[in-house]
């Protein structure tokens, strides 16, 4: 058996880890909103909305891009990494992933 120190657990542990990620994921929200750009890893910007609801997450057309890079990840064509890392932060918000839950495993 390990030794822990008094107060600490593996829920403690795990808890720690997940509210970690969770804010890093909200630092990239946050940021890719003051300056955002197209999700499928182009690089082109986008013009800000005052309303983060309604903000645009692609170019037109851009959003196929990135969903034939997530079946192609699920191919093992390619790796996991070519999926942008805002992508990912974002994927709640992503309207292909909702109708294509499938896709999500790539991410």
């Amino acid at each position: 058996m390990t030794e822990r120190a008094a107060g600490t657990s593996k829920r403690g542990d795990s808890m720690t880890r997940a509210w970690a990620t969770r804010k890093a994921y909200a630092a990239i929200q946050t940021a890719w909103l003051q300056k955002p750009v197209c999700l499928c890893g182009c690089g082109e910007k986008l013009v800000r909305h005052r309303n983060a609801e309604k903000q645009r997450l692609f170019k037109p057309g851009h959003d196929a891009r990135l969903k034939s890079t997530a079946a192609a990840v699920l191919a093992g064509e390619i790796s996991k990494d070519a999926i942008p890392e805002v992508a990912r932060a974002l994927r709640k918000k992503i309207g292909f992933l909702q109708r294509r839950p499938e896709l999500e495993k790539a991410f």
